[in-house]
């Protein structure tokens, strides 16, 4: 009887010692690591985005999400949030256009606008 017993313990299948375990494994935590990655980047983006929002003032450069660049003339507080009005253009080709300041994307340097 012990016989049977002790082939039943070796014959059996161990899930640990099996490739497709590890290939499973390292896929698994590949796929964590992506998620974690891409929510730490969106959180510190966040972070900036909001930064820049609360310190925008009049006179600053700015670029939106859609890549019009152009000078904060204006900073009007409506019901639906904040809105911002960039003077775009140079000469008598200028522009004005509102946004959301939620669509404000970065700052424009100073020293690169001077260059152009």
């Amino acid at each position: 009887m012990s016989f049977l017993l002790a082939t039943t313990v070796t014959v059996g299948f161990n899930l640990a010692s099996s490739p497709a375990f590890w290939v499973f494994l390292i896929c698994l935590i590949g796929v964590v690591l992506l998620f974690l990655w891409t929510l730490i980047r969106q959180i510190l983006f966040n972070r900036k985005s909001h930064a820049i929002q609360q310190n925008l003032k009049v006179g600053d450069s700015v670029k939106t999400f859609g890549g019009v660049e152009g000078k904060v003339v204006d900073i009007i507080d409506s019901p639906d949030g904040k809105m911002v009005t960039l003077e775009t253009g140079k000469g008598k080709h200028v522009g004005y256009l509102t946004v959301d300041i939620k669509a404000i994307f970065t700052l424009v340097n100073q020293s690169n606008e001077s260059e152009k």
